[in-house]
């Protein structure tokens, strides 16, 4: 029984993974990424994400505020630009962010964003800029993003219960 919903997880992710990328979803060059984020008209940091084919829709935008548990994203590609819209629950509420995306994703991209958090009146926004810098980083794993401190972050973990929670709650089932 294991074996079999390994296998079919497994076909699963195989067919998602390719409606994804028929989606018209941005797809970025794998490997390091440095991004530069500002936030309204502060200065901005820098963020280094490690990505591969499998993770970068994750990855991808989560340098943008508010993006856990997303329901339903709108993807409107045209020649070197992508607008995205996204409707996500925040515990709970929803948040909805509008991202512009410009360049070829294989060595660099800009964008900007705005999103309009639960019990807000006002949009935050914020851009970024990102550059390809090559192969991850020794230490680095497809998924992870370095934040300005050093801490290490798994982005797919982004909107989910904690690891330990998550194994907690299994131990008292």
């Amino acid at each position: 029984m294991k074996i079999r919903l390994c296998v079919l997880t497994a076909i699963a992710m195989l067919f998602l993974g390719t409606a994804a990328a028929q989606s018209g979803w941005p797809a970025r060059q794998a490997g390091l990424w440095e991004i530069d984020v500002a936030v309204g008209s502060a200065a901005p940091v820098r963020v280094r994400q490690c990505t591969s084919p499998e993770v970068d829709q994750v990855t991808f935008l989560s340098i943008v505020p508010s993006q856990e548990n997303c329901r339903r994203t709108v993807r409107q590609p045209t020649k070197n630009v992508w607008k995205i819209s996204a409707v996500c629950r925040v515990h709970g509420a929803k948040a909805v962010s509008e991202i512009r995306i410009q360049g070829d994703l294989k060595r660099s991209y800009l964008g900007e964003y705005s999103v309009l958090k639960p019990g807000q009146t006002q949009r935050e926004t914020g851009s970024f800029k990102a550059r390809h810098v090559g192969a991850c980083a020794d230490g680095m794993k497809a998924g992870e993003m370095e934040l300005p401190n050093h801490v290490k972050v798994d982005t797919r973990d982004i909107g989910q219960p904690h690891r330990e929670h998550q194994r907690a709650a299994r131990a008292v089932r």
